[in-house]
């Protein structure tokens, strides 16, 4: 899952995730992800739009996730067991390995 505004949200369901567009918000360009639906709505209250606040909500085979936190050099960093930083270079995988891509508004 991943907080942020709806705007955003339906941006990453439609066309992917965009290293240009993540930086404009966070300066890196990192995408972060955890398995935990509470933390990603957090996220999506306290984003740097002030938009609306959306989850988006996917599936991502483990075997995938595990080839891309096994990658060298690291290309995802695992915070403790549920929370995920995926960094720009992995993004032409990750969008391919997205299935079930949802967006929820976050109350």
């Amino acid at each position: 899952h991943h907080g942020t505004d709806l705007q955003s949200a339906n941006d990453i369901v439609r066309n992917g995730l965009d290293a240009v567009k993540a930086a404009s918000y966070n300066g890196s360009g990192e995408f972060w992800a955890s398995s935990e639906i509470g933390t990603a709505d957090w996220f999506a209250r306290t984003n740097p739009s002030n938009g609306q606040p959306a989850r988006i909500s996917f599936d991502i085979e483990e075997s995938v996730l595990q080839q891309l936190c096994s990658a060298q050099p690291s290309v995802v960093f695992a915070h403790g067991p549920n929370d995920y930083e995926f960094q720009s270079t992995c993004f032409p995988h990750l969008n391919q390995a997205m299935k079930n891509k949802k967006v929820e508004l976050v109350t």
